[in-house]
């Protein structure tokens, strides 16, 4: 008894002792004066400061757009199994676990409800970086909520700015802006089997800021034939060589594993809410995916007052996925990106004046190898082999002027996007394909400040969506279903 009493005590000072954050010493000490009172620390941020709602910095009260930003304070001891336990608090956003587990739908004033599973029609960013597919697409796995520093959430159409954003854009921001070395160990343990394990690390320097997480998650699942289980690393390096240049290194690593129970009907639900559909378990539904992403961002003014920005960005991804239903998938893509865009800061007969031009470019190919599912196995037969590649490439350019006495203004954004899909089918070459989509959007909008802390605004602007690459497969009864691609969609 008293071992076991004793190994208790030692086990719960370790899960204590795991949150606690070691920050080095300061260089002075100060004798404990017990008459003196200590600074009030509680303070209010109002004047927060986004960047995603108009790809640079500015308050929120200044931009017209229904912009929301999440503090890591605000999630951090939440359950974070899927992003639904992390932003399911905001407003105007609909998330929808499909069987509880990572896999979750996000829909933003109703875009990207017609999505079955995953995001779609919503932008998914991390520290700026596209998440989403060139396609539109996403699945974040990457993202690891405890590496999260914060959250900026743009609702509504921000076509104008970014590709396939007409329900709006999420960026999820790696906590890099850290203010001394710290190091901190986790370790939850939940119910259906939930256990999570990492660490996160912080180094800071003078010129350098170092971030490193690791997160080890495993989860059984409420239902039968819904365990999933991952291993995410993210990094992050700055160095700022002087007050107007800084260069970012960004990388992340994850491998992961889901299961799916399918859907169940009203018998069967009554019967056992818990079990999976039989059809998924003979076939034993699943996702494997293993992906890295590595990236450089640079940032400098070109003069002192900080009026003429450039920021440029560029990296590369590697993506792997198994895909497991009545057939037997294997996908592999290779992806590069880049962006840039440029801030200048002017007066305009007297008035305040800030334009930006920027552009974007994703490519990504790869072949998807298609074999018959037996069991769950993949047989030795190849049935289908398709190289398929996405190119999206993008144009925007936005302008703020300032009305009247820095309590109006007017934004006016425009974005060209030109989506292309190419697909080859190695086995069968007469029905190779290629299809582009294109589209002009503009947007205007107006922004008044009542006060400091309250403002008005209202906007009119056009929105574009692509296909989905999986939304484009052919059919027998199409104007020409020889090729891959259906011709009829628009």
């Amino acid at each position: 008894m008293f071992r076991i009493s004793t190994l208790f005590i030692l086990v719960i000072f370790f899960i204590a002792g795991s949150w606690v954050r070691i920050y080095p010493q300061s260089r002075t000490s100060q004798p404990h004066d017990s008459t003196k009172t200590a600074p009030d620390t509680l303070h209010y941020e109002l004047d927060e400061v986004v960047v995603t709602g108009t790809r640079y910095s500015k308050k929120i009260i200044d931009i017209p757009y229904s912009v929301t930003r999440l503090e890591n304070r605000q999630f951090e001891y939440n359950r974070k199994v899927g992003v639904n336990d992390v932003l399911g608090s905001v407003p105007g956003l609909f998330l929808q676990s499909r069987y509880g587990n990572h896999d979750v739908r996000i829909s933003i004033r109703g875009f990207g409800s017609r999505s079955n599973s995953g995001i779609r029609g919503v932008r998914i960013l991390l520290d700026g970086i596209p998440e989403s597919e060139p396609d539109g697409q996403t699945r974040i796995e990457a993202i690891d909520f405890n590496s999260v520093g914060r959250i900026e959430i743009v609702k509504g159409n921000a076509s104008s700015l970014y590709t396939n954003a007409p329900g709006g854009v999420i960026n999820f921001i790696n906590d890099i802006y850290f203010p001394s070395t710290f190091f901190v160990n986790f370790n939850e343990f939940g119910s259906y089997g939930l256990r999570r394990n990492g660490f996160k690390t912080g180094i800071r320097t003078k010129n350098y800021a170092f971030l490193l997480t690791y997160n080890n998650h495993n989860f059984d699942g409420y239902r039968e034939h819904s365990e999933d289980y991952w291993h995410i690393v993210n990094t992050v390096l700055e160095t700022t060589p002087n007050e107007r240049t800084d260069l970012q290194i960004l990388g992340y690593f994850v491998d992961g594993h889901i299961r799916l129970p399918g859907s169940l009907n009203r018998e069967e639900y009554r019967q056992n809410p818990a079990q999976a559909a039989q059809r998924e378990v003979d076939f034993d539904f699943q996702r494997v995916s293993k992906k890295g992403r590595v990236g450089l961002r640079f940032r400098t003014f070109f003069d002192q007052a900080q009026n003429n920005e450039l920021e440029i960005t560029a990296y590369g991804t590697i993506k792997y996925f198994e895909r497991t239903s009545r057939s037997y998938r294997i996908i592999n893509r290779f992806g590069l990106g880049a962006s840039f865009r440029f801030v200048n800061r002017s007066h305009i007969f007297g008035r305040r004046n800030e334009f930006s031009v920027g552009g974007d470019l994703l490519h990504q190919t790869g072949p998807i190898e298609f074999y018959t599912n037996i069991n769950g196995k993949k047989s030795d037969v190849l049935t289908g082999l398709t190289d398929e590649t996405i190119g999206n490439s993008g144009i925007f350019f936005q302008n703020s002027l300032n009305l009247y006495r820095d309590r109006m203004d007017v934004l006016l954004t425009g974005r060209y996007d030109r989506v292309l899909f190419d697909q080859k089918n190695q086995l069968l070459a007469a029905q190779n394909d290629r299809r582009t989509f294109d589209a002009f959007t503009p947007k205007i909008a107006f922004n008044y400040k009542l006060s400091p802390y309250l403002g008005i605004y209202t906007s009119f602007g056009l929105s574009f969506e692509s296909p989905a690459g999986n939304e484009l497969d052919n059919y027998p009864l199409s104007s020409n279903p020889g090729k891959l691609i259906n011709p009829d969609l628009k």
